[in-house]
């Protein structure tokens, strides 16, 4: 009889090692932000086929990013893909038996990763390894691009999802509007806000420019917050705006 969970043997296998490296837990899912800058998350995730893998995640605070959608969604771990080993065959009991070799590849090889990226500039310098297909649309590489002062790579990513966006529109429906309403008015006041802070982008209007980072970095915070601590402490981080943990800092190696 399997006498715990794949859960439970996760977080007593990893939770000493990822506390000692300044991460907090909840659930199964281990999480901290670096520099004030950079949120970090590590789970693991098993596929409904008999093999699991490690996730990670690396978000920078100024994507504005709602963690609710994340809890379960972490993406995987490319990095561990030639790991063999850990696609196994076995019941839970297996499964447990590998979590001491998943630790140890997640130390060699993935906290030094972490480690390494740990503030806007780095994340810019290292995510097209991360993220081979990152596209010029998203919206991290508008605000990345934003936040380390290279407007006309931010103003060409957020003016390619415009175009995007009309794009589809033409194509689905032949019209440049949205068919519904409320998308139609929500993609006016996405162009309406773009105009502004291209605006300040022309003209350098770095007070702009910061205070529309601060309220993204905000929004992020406020949203992690939420996600990865009590209802009590989310409270209180409404009310003072005191954080009930501390950031991890670490300096950037480059």
């Amino acid at each position: 009889m399997i006498e715990k969970s794949l859960s439970k043997a996760f977080v007593e296998g990893f939770e000493e090692t990822m506390k000692e490296q300044g991460f907090l837990r909840k659930g199964k899912i281990f999480h901290r932000i670096v520099n004030g800058e950079i949120v970090q998350l590590l789970s693991y995730f098993k596929f409904s086929e008999p093999k699991f893998t490690i996730q990670f995640e690396i978000i920078p605070l100024c994507a504005g990013f709602e963690y609710s959608t994340l809890m379960d969604g972490s993406r995987v771990c490319e990095l561990f893909k030639d790991v063999n080993s850990w696609e196994y065959k076995y019941q839970t009991d297996g499964y447990i038996q590998r979590m001491p070799e998943a630790l140890k590849v997640t130390e060699d090889r993935l906290l030094p990763l972490l480690d390494s990226i740990v503030n806007y500039e780095s994340y810019s310098s290292k995510r097209n390894v991360l993220y081979p297909l990152f596209s010029i649309m998203s919206p991290l590489t508008y605000m990345i691009n934003m936040v380390l002062g290279n407007y006309e790579k931010s103003k060409e990513s957020r003016e390619a999802l415009i175009n995007y966006r009309i794009e589809s529109c033409l194509a689905n429906w032949g019209i440049k509007q949205h068919i519904v309403p409320a998308k139609q008015e929500r993609f006016e006041q996405d162009i309406k806000e773009y105009q502004r802070l291209k605006k300040a982008m022309d003209t350098d209007d770095r007070e702009v420019i910061e205070q529309y980072i601060y309220e993204q970095e905000q929004k992020s915070l406020k949203s992690y917050v939420k996600a990865f601590t009590t209802p009590k402490k989310y409270k209180n981080f409404l009310e003072t705006g005191e954080l009930s943990f501390e950031y991890i800092y670490i300096p950037d190696s480059e």
